[in-house]
């Protein structure tokens, strides 16, 4: 057996494995990261299959459970999801965009969790830079800011947040203007941690 026939049986079926099983912990943990404000991760989860569907990949039981509980849980909530509902959500969205060609179609994959992802991978920065474990929760994710500046209206900062989803599973197969909108969320973010990053720097000194 030569070297590429030997890497292409052993190596990439264990690089498979690892990737996806680094996918199917990611977007769970991501969206009960993100799972903050009334409505939201419900929401989020409920676009990103509406944008699968168009795809045709069949979501409808999930469709048909998430907006049940949409009616329970915003706006003002009756039911909460919790770390149950939160991690089932995530499983829903990471199956389905590998059923809707997720693996051949990375932008795509990209263009559906970067609401989610983008945040985390903010998070992580800023922990790493206050000195936080990265398994201390915080007030500081993008549903936070959006609810702090929309006064504390769980209302306005959900859907604000629900017309960002929406951008970019609009804008999945327009890669060019799928690059502006993440350029322009990324900075958004990048600003409000820099500005919360110099305020709890200023308070420490």
């Amino acid at each position: 057996m030569d070297t590429h026939a030997w890497v292409a049986s052993s190596l990439l079926p264990m690089a498979g494995v690892i990737l996806l099983t680094f996918w199917f912990m990611a977007v769970p943990n991501a969206v009960n990261i993100e799972d903050a404000i009334n409505g939201y991760m419900g929401g989020f989860t409920f676009i990103v299959l509406c944008g699968l569907a168009l795809r045709g990949v069949d979501t409808r039981i999930a469709l048909g459970a998430l907006f049940g509980f949409l009616c329970l849980n915003w706006p003002q909530a009756k039911h909460f999801m919790g770390d149950a509902g939160s991690f089932g959500c995530g499983f829903f969205i990471a199956e389905a965009i590998l059923r809707g060609d997720g693996l051949t179609h990375p932008v795509m994959a990209l263009a559906f969790t970067a609401p989610i992802s983008f945040d985390v991978a903010m998070g992580l920065f800023r922990r790493n830079r206050l000195g936080m474990s990265f398994f201390t929760a915080d007030r500081a994710t993008c549903p936070h800011h959006v609810l702090k500046l929309m006064n504390g209206s769980s209302l306005l900062a959900s859907t604000t947040l629900w017309l960002n989803a929406a951008a970019f599973v609009a804008l999945a197969n327009r890669p060019m203007l799928l690059l502006g909108q993440s350029v322009s969320f990324a900075l958004i973010l990048f600003l409000l941690n820099r500005r919360l990053l110099t305020r709890q720097s200023a308070e420490s000194a």
